[in-house]
């Protein structure tokens, strides 16, 4: 379980150091020709998926994921695409300090349908 949670943070570090590298708050949201999401839309989608099936779904911390705005979105600062990443990073922390190991071998309660896996193999997916 603690590899998992190893894995995921360093993960969303990555995610955090290259959204601070975008040289402007304009640049992460910059659609390129051949690519059907920016980089911003991307890093929502990461932080929707952590917050709604890591926190929300396991960890109960009641997050309500707007998938649609998660690619919708268009403009925003860098420091709270960032501060976003952080808060996904808090629920990580916080769901597997809470985690009893017996649960990543049970279903994962939500998965998307029609999917049937245990907790352990989605969460390594996520």
């Amino acid at each position: 379980m603690h590899d998992i949670a190893r894995l995921m943070l360093r993960e969303l570090d990555g995610l955090r150091r290259e959204l601070e590298a975008y040289p402007d708050d304009d640049t992460p949201w910059r659609r390129l020709e051949a690519f059907p999401n920016s980089g911003a839309n991307l890093a929502l989608h990461v932080v929707g998926n952590l917050r709604h099936f890591v926190g929300g779904v396991l960890g109960g911390s009641g997050f309500v994921r707007d998938r649609q705005a998660e690619f919708a979105r268009t403009s925003g600062a860098r420091t709270e695409l960032v501060a976003l990443v952080d808060a996904a990073r808090h629920d990580v922390v916080r769901t597997f300090a809470g985690l009893d190991p017996v649960v990543l071998d049970q279903p994962y309660p939500q998965p998307p349908a029609p999917l049937v896996v245990s907790t352990r193999l989605f969460l390594m997916h996520l």
